[in-house]
């Protein structure tokens, strides 16, 4: 769970994905990643871990981006499988429960955002619409959403040798393992209104997302000849 400057959701966040976590699964843990926040996310998370022994806090010294947190929690992870949650309280944490009761039914459990459209500013969900349809285009997989919560088999991930921290961390995960012919099932989940929705696109994301469809293109046609 990364989390910047997120005092006033962390604890809400942490405490409904405990409670649903220890209705519905054996065992689990959760890794909070505080990057490098200026307000009080850190002093929270720690006093939350104080309470509670399935919760473990890194601190950034320096910000270091959700995708760095993504694959320090594959390094971390005691566990089979691992999924991120944004500390922002992105997700109706109810509407969880499905996608998590799906674990160990496929090698990936891949959720897809159903109320986009009535929880994003229009101009984000038009361009979120566009990605999901261009990147079925390219890769030729018919998924609903690239950029929802995944449930990811946590050795096979150790395995495939990359370690993408950028913004297109997940795409690259998740092209590479479908790559692999490994079973998935698609399970909805549905939004909070987003408190810190922005309509700009970085150019770094941009590059970002080029950088990784020429590698994963590449890759493709190395394996094919």
């Amino acid at each position: 769970m990364p989390a910047l400057n997120e005092e006033a959701y962390i604890a809400q966040t942490v405490g409904e994905l405990v409670s649903v976590a220890r209705r519905i699964l054996d065992a689990f843990e959760i890794i909070l990643v505080d990057d490098s926040s200026t307000d009080k996310t850190g002093e929270i998370a720690d006093e939350l871990a104080a309470k509670d022994r399935e919760i473990q806090v890194i601190h950034n010294p320096e910000r270091r981006g959700v995708g760095w947190a993504f694959w320090e929690g594959i390094a971390r992870s005691r566990f089979e499988y691992l999924t991120l949650v944004p500390g922002d309280h992105a997700y109706q944490t109810e509407a969880l429960i499905p996608f998590l009761e799906a674990t160990g039914t496929a090698e990936l459990i891949i959720s897809y955002r159903t109320n986009q459209m009535h929880t994003r500013r229009i101009v984000r969900a038009f361009l979120s619409g566009i990605y999901q349809r261009l990147m079925r285009l390219i890769f030729g997989v018919r998924l609903r959403d690239f950029h929802s919560t995944v449930i990811y088999p946590v050795n096979l991930l150790r395995g495939i040798g990359v370690r993408n921290i950028g913004y297109t961390y997940q795409l690259e995960a998740l092209i590479r393992l479908l790559g692999l012919n490994m079973s998935f099932v698609e399970i909805p989940v549905s939004l909070n209104f987003d408190r810190h929705s922005s309509e700009a696109i970085r150019l770094k994301t941009l590059f970002d997302l080029a950088g990784t469809i020429w590698r994963l293109k590449r890759l493709k046609s190395q394996i094919r000849t």
